[in-house]
């Protein structure tokens, strides 16, 4: 399948997988928050990408499947919110600190067993991830840039995997069935590399700048991750390497200096 045909996902697909996910969306909006805040505070850029990733979970998915267990779609969504500080506003050097949730995406593929119809098995996996790096701008001017970064990811993830879990999940249904639930975490290193263009809109000095762009890159999980079942086992899943393609939007954020704007009002009240 083309990586063009999977370049944007659709707006319900998006929808449903926000949807699925609000605990970790909520996760989200609190930490872009919270980097708005740092940004207003140190005069920083703040960024936020929406990207696209492509895993190879094969041997992975084939674990799964052969226990009767949905297994992974290719593609995955990331939302990243990163604070990106230069030394002056013409600096090409920067560098970029915030967080990255990875949210992953089932395939419905399980057939319900006639012996359990109010039951299902599910299997979910969700990522965040704390990021530190650098960007460098080859290109850059008022309107337009082009910065390549490099980022290190501190990964933690969780999967779950739960086997006759009641489709109706009522207290009371949940307390009478005979659901099984299996948690597996690690803690990985990763390595992000992107080629980040944006298009920059507003003044240069004075008031709010802000910019669109596209993103797209390799995210390296350079070594096999070792999984820790109820806390207490480590234990190997084959295939669970996170090393891929990935590409989407950005929106870039600038507020400008408390003096900057002031000096801004003033001298437009003057005029």
């Amino acid at each position: 399948m083309l990586i063009s045909d999977h370049f944007f996902l659709q707006k319900n697909e998006i929808g449903r997988i926000l949807q699925a996910h609000q605990k970790s969306f909520m996760k989200i909006l609190l930490s872009t928050f919270f980097i708005l805040c740092v940004c207003t505070i140190s005069n920083c850029q703040l960024q936020i990408n929406s990207t696209v990733n492509y895993f190879d979970f094969d041997e992975f998915n084939q674990s799964l499947a052969s226990n009767q267990f949905p297994t992974f779609r290719e593609e995955s969504l990331s939302i990243t919110a990163i604070n990106i500080s230069r030394k002056t506003i013409d600096s090409r050097f920067g560098t970029r600190n915030g967080f990255i949730f990875t949210l992953f995406e089932t395939e419905q593929n399980i057939d319900i067993d006639p012996m359990t119809p109010n039951a299902e098995q599910t299997t979910k996996m969700r990522s965040i991830a704390f990021m530190s790096g650098f960007e460098y701008a080859i290109i850059k001017n008022r309107f337009f840039t082009i910065a390549p970064s490099l980022d290190v990811l501190f990964s933690q993830q969780r999967l779950i995997l739960t086997n006759n879990f009641p489709i109706d999940p009522t207290f009371g249904n949940v307390l009478a069935s005979d659901a099984q639930i299996e948690t597996f975490r690690n803690l990985r290193l990763m390595l992000d590399g992107r080629i980040n263009i944006m298009f920059h809109f507003g003044r240069k000095q004075g008031s709010a700048r802000y910019g669109l762009g596209i993103t797209g890159g390799y995210r390296l999980d350079p070594t096999t991750p070792t999984w820790r079942y109820e806390r207490s086992v480590d234990i190997d899943i084959p295939g669970s390497r996170q090393n891929g393609l990935e590409f989407g939007l950005l929106f870039i954020l600038k507020l400008p200096k408390l003096s900057e704007a002031t000096g801004q009002n003033k001298k437009e009240q003057r005029s």
